[in-house]
């Protein structure tokens, strides 16, 4: 018999009822019939919400202590769609998206995936750099209907050369959506959903070193959120990293597994590197030579300055066996990764800054709005207006 459930979304969530309120009303204005919207919340005190009730929504919550990926896992495996696609409470998805699942199910397609350009930030972020001036906007990157099929490897390696900053095209469950098989057969190999520290990468570098093939839309399916109470949040404060004595939510097993060559905390540097470091490890270990830790290093050395022993430990322990002329041409090469960190720094903030003055000729801009579910509601005019239609 063939599954009904065509998508299964589906939110893990930890003490942020307020996002998940609006997450849920947003969600409910996906056209089409045949999607599920999972939540398996950890939070001490029950999700109080008539929401709940429908249909579409299934609701699971425990009080006890789960790490990051067993809350994922958990919530995975309470839902049925052929397709399982993972947001954050604070995230959006596009009320179109089932047109661009059902182009990969006839298609035959392993998952896919659009353009994050777009983001939506809260009213309730406080930038430490521009306060509440980037707050209850959504940035909307460019709309078509272009898609094409990328090269698995060379998208993986680029993503190492870039030491893991972004998913750039990757695959990804996490604002991408994957067949349900592929997850099956991550866990019946490597026993386990989740390969590294946090599913969101992790998921994403596994999906790609197992499945053949799949497609990029040039097109918000996913619209990210940055909530103050996230791990965005905690970046635009400036405040995204912790010591690994106050790092429940990984796992021990990762923390065990930390790289050698990786300073013993956790930001979303480290934590991203390690995603690919441990993941690769496990299920291709080919694909290790091709992080750059140069790279790596000047992004540590820019972005976490407060543990700035714990990277130069970390640089002179990689430099250890080098040549004297091997460790000179390292040195040059930081050198020149750090100015280049300093630059596409001075860049975002630049772009952030034209954003605010509406001089920004990259993005579409609407101000002034509350919540996700404005921002989706608002997504769903601008969509509609540019009658975007995919060729199956």
């Amino acid at each position: 018999m063939e599954n009904k459930i065509l998508l299964s979304i589906i939110i893990p969530t930890k003490d942020r009822h307020f996002y998940l309120e609006k997450c849920l009303k947003s969600l409910l204005e996906i056209e089409g019939e045949n999607y599920e919207i999972i939540i398996n919340d950890n939070s001490e005190i029950r999700f109080k919400s008539t929401l709940v009730n429908n249909t579409k929504i299934k609701y699971f919550h425990t009080t006890e202590f789960l790490t990051i990926t067993q809350n994922f896992s958990l919530a995975l495996d309470k839902s049925s769609g052929e397709y399982v696609s993972f947001i954050g409470d604070d995230d959006g998805i596009n009320p179109f998206i089932l047109k661009y699942v059902n182009f990969c199910k006839i298609n035959n397609l392993d998952a896919g995936v659009g353009n994050v350009a777009s983001k939506f930030i809260w009213k309730d972020v406080n930038y430490k750099l521009y306060g509440k001036k980037l707050s209850g906007i959504l940035k909307l990157g460019k709309i078509t209907n272009n898609f094409e099929f990328p090269n698995i490897k060379n998208e993986l390696i680029k993503c190492a050369k870039n030491s893991v900053e972004g998913f750039g095209k990757l695959p990804k469950s996490y604002h991408g959506f994957v067949k349900r098989k592929v997850f099956n057969d991550i866990k019946l190999k490597y026993n386990s959903y989740f390969t590294g520290p946090t599913p969101d990468m992790s998921s994403s570098i596994a999906i790609s070193l197992t499945i053949k093939k799949y497609v990029y839309f040039d097109y918000p399916i996913f619209i990210p959120g940055t909530g103050s109470n996230s791990g965005g949040g905690a970046g635009t404060r400036h405040e995204h990293n912790w010591r690994f004595e106050k790092i429940k939510w990984i796992s021990d097993q990762f923390k065990n597994d930390w790289d050698i060559y990786s300073p013993k905390y956790a930001s979303g540097i480290t934590i991203w590197a390690e995603c690919y470091l441990q993941t690769c490890k496990k299920i291709n270990p080919n694909f290790l030579k091709h992080f750059n830790y140069n790279r790596y290093f000047s992004r540590l050395i820019i972005f976490d300055r407060n543990y700035k022993k714990n990277i130069s430990k970390s640089i002179n322990l990689f430099k250890r066996n080098m040549s004297y002329i091997s460790r000179l041409l390292f040195n040059l090469q930081l050198l020149a990764n750090v100015i280049k960190a300093i630059i596409k720094r001075l860049k975002a903030v630049l772009n952030n800054i034209l954003l605010i003055i509406d001089l920004n000729p990259f993005y579409q801009t609407v101000k002034n709005l509350n919540d996700i579910h404005e921002c989706i509601l608002e997504l769903k005019k601008i969509v509609k207006a540019k009658n975007i239609k995919i060729n199956e």
